[in-house]
Protein backbone atom coordinates (compact mmCIF):
# COMPACT_ATOMS: atom_id res chain seq x y z
CA UNK A 1 0.00 0.00 0.00
CA UNK A 2 1.30 3.27 -1.20
CA UNK A 3 1.99 5.61 2.45
CA UNK A 4 2.64 9.21 1.62
CA UNK A 5 5.89 9.93 3.46
CA UNK A 6 7.08 13.39 5.43
CA UNK A 7 9.11 14.25 2.83
CA UNK A 8 6.41 14.09 0.19
CA UNK A 9 7.01 10.75 -1.14
CA UNK A 10 4.99 7.96 -2.07
CA UNK A 11 6.70 4.20 -1.30
CA UNK A 12 6.05 0.58 -2.40
CA UNK A 13 6.82 -2.60 -1.22
CA UNK A 14 7.18 -5.11 -3.55
CA UNK A 15 6.18 -7.86 -1.64
CA UNK A 16 8.45 -11.50 -1.77
CA UNK A 17 11.38 -9.44 -2.15
CA UNK A 18 13.35 -10.58 1.03
CA UNK A 19 13.32 -14.24 -1.00
CA UNK A 20 14.34 -12.36 -4.36
CA UNK A 21 17.26 -10.54 -2.41
CA UNK A 22 18.82 -13.86 -0.99
CA UNK A 23 18.25 -15.75 -4.97
CA UNK A 24 19.88 -12.73 -6.30
CA UNK A 25 22.73 -12.90 -3.43
CA UNK A 26 23.12 -16.82 -5.10
CA UNK A 27 23.56 -15.66 -8.14
CA UNK A 28 25.87 -13.16 -7.76
CA UNK A 29 26.88 -9.62 -9.38
CA UNK A 30 25.14 -10.15 -12.72
CA UNK A 31 22.01 -10.86 -11.55
CA UNK A 32 22.17 -7.41 -9.14
CA UNK A 33 22.93 -5.65 -12.01
CA UNK A 34 19.75 -7.24 -13.84
CA UNK A 35 17.93 -6.28 -10.85
CA UNK A 36 18.70 -2.86 -11.35
CA UNK A 37 17.89 -2.77 -14.91
CA UNK A 38 14.62 -4.64 -14.20
CA UNK A 39 13.33 -1.81 -11.16
CA UNK A 40 14.63 1.09 -14.12
CA UNK A 41 12.67 -0.51 -16.47
CA UNK A 42 9.35 -1.34 -14.69
CA UNK A 43 9.83 2.33 -12.99
CA UNK A 44 9.87 3.33 -17.21
CA UNK A 45 6.71 1.53 -17.62
CA UNK A 46 5.06 2.64 -15.45
CA UNK A 47 6.13 6.34 -15.78
CA UNK A 48 4.75 5.88 -19.39
CA UNK A 49 1.36 4.61 -18.22
CA UNK A 50 0.98 7.50 -15.53
CA UNK A 51 1.90 10.27 -17.86
CA UNK A 52 -1.74 9.95 -19.34
CA UNK A 53 -3.19 9.99 -15.92
CA UNK A 54 -1.28 13.70 -15.29
CA UNK A 55 -3.47 16.28 -15.02
CA UNK A 56 -2.36 19.16 -17.82
CA UNK A 57 -2.50 22.79 -17.60
CA UNK A 58 0.67 24.37 -19.18
CA UNK A 59 2.17 20.81 -19.67
CA UNK A 60 5.22 21.24 -17.03
CA UNK A 61 4.15 18.26 -14.69
CA UNK A 62 3.95 15.97 -16.83
CA UNK A 63 6.98 17.34 -18.43
CA UNK A 64 9.03 17.07 -15.13
CA UNK A 65 8.10 12.89 -15.14
CA UNK A 66 11.27 11.01 -14.85
CA UNK A 67 12.57 7.69 -13.35
CA UNK A 68 15.93 8.70 -10.75
CA UNK A 69 18.15 5.79 -9.95
CA UNK A 70 20.16 6.15 -6.68
CA UNK A 71 22.69 3.78 -5.00
CA UNK A 72 23.90 3.28 -1.34
CA UNK A 73 26.43 0.81 -1.55
CA UNK A 74 26.30 -2.79 -3.75
CA UNK A 75 23.36 -4.67 -2.13
CA UNK A 76 21.07 -1.58 -2.03
CA UNK A 77 19.41 -0.59 -5.35
CA UNK A 78 16.20 2.14 -5.77
CA UNK A 79 14.96 3.40 -8.22
CA UNK A 80 12.10 6.35 -8.06
CA UNK A 81 9.97 7.95 -10.08
CA UNK A 82 9.42 11.36 -9.51
CA UNK A 83 7.20 14.33 -10.47
CA UNK A 84 8.06 18.00 -10.04
CA UNK A 85 11.45 20.40 -9.23
CA UNK A 86 13.92 19.71 -12.56
CA UNK A 87 14.73 23.03 -14.18
CA UNK A 88 11.57 24.79 -14.19
CA UNK A 89 11.44 24.16 -10.11
CA UNK A 90 7.75 22.52 -9.93
CA UNK A 91 6.68 22.45 -6.24
CA UNK A 92 2.91 21.83 -6.69
CA UNK A 93 3.24 18.17 -7.52
CA UNK A 94 2.69 16.77 -4.56
CA UNK A 95 -0.90 18.93 -3.98
CA UNK A 96 -1.55 18.35 -7.49
CA UNK A 97 -1.44 14.36 -6.42
CA UNK A 98 -2.82 14.68 -3.58
CA UNK A 99 -5.53 17.21 -4.38
CA UNK A 100 -9.10 14.89 -4.31
CA UNK A 101 -11.08 17.88 -4.36
CA UNK A 102 -9.72 19.55 -7.69
CA UNK A 103 -11.13 19.12 -11.07
CA UNK A 104 -9.08 17.89 -13.57
CA UNK A 105 -10.58 18.59 -17.51
CA UNK A 106 -7.17 16.51 -18.13
CA UNK A 107 -5.60 13.73 -15.97
CA UNK A 108 -6.67 12.87 -12.44
CA UNK A 109 -5.46 13.12 -8.99
CA UNK A 110 -3.66 10.10 -7.50
CA UNK A 111 -2.39 9.72 -10.94
CA UNK A 112 0.57 8.14 -10.12
CA UNK A 113 -0.33 6.56 -6.90
CA UNK A 114 -2.99 4.58 -9.15
CA UNK A 115 -0.61 3.41 -11.61
CA UNK A 116 1.97 2.51 -9.10
CA UNK A 117 -0.85 0.22 -7.21
CA UNK A 118 -2.12 -1.33 -10.46
CA UNK A 119 1.41 -2.33 -11.71
CA UNK A 120 1.88 -4.20 -8.03
CA UNK A 121 -0.11 -7.03 -10.04
CA UNK A 122 2.66 -9.64 -10.96
CA UNK A 123 5.57 -6.65 -10.56
CA UNK A 124 7.67 -9.65 -9.56
CA UNK A 125 7.25 -11.93 -11.71
CA UNK A 126 7.67 -9.51 -14.76
CA UNK A 127 11.01 -8.27 -12.53
CA UNK A 128 12.38 -11.72 -12.15
CA UNK A 129 11.87 -12.65 -15.84
CA UNK A 130 13.77 -8.96 -16.41
CA UNK A 131 16.58 -10.36 -14.22
CA UNK A 132 16.66 -13.68 -15.52
CA UNK A 133 16.68 -12.12 -19.25
CA UNK A 134 19.67 -10.11 -18.16
CA UNK A 135 21.59 -12.49 -16.87
CA UNK A 136 21.30 -14.99 -19.56
CA UNK A 137 21.94 -12.17 -22.45
CA UNK A 138 25.30 -11.69 -19.97
CA UNK A 139 26.19 -15.36 -19.81
CA UNK A 140 25.77 -15.60 -23.66
CA UNK A 141 27.55 -13.26 -24.19
CA UNK A 142 30.58 -14.11 -22.40
CA UNK A 143 30.10 -17.59 -23.88
CA UNK A 144 31.02 -15.70 -27.39
CA UNK A 145 33.35 -13.60 -26.02
CA UNK A 146 35.56 -17.12 -24.46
Amino acid sequence: MPVVGPNRTISMTVTGSTELYRALLEAGDAAKAGLREGLYKEAEDILAKTIPRTPIETGDLRESGRVERSSRGPNHIRVSIVFGGGEKGIGYAFWVHENLDANHPVGQAKFLEVTATEAMSGMADRIAARVRSYVEKKAARAARAG
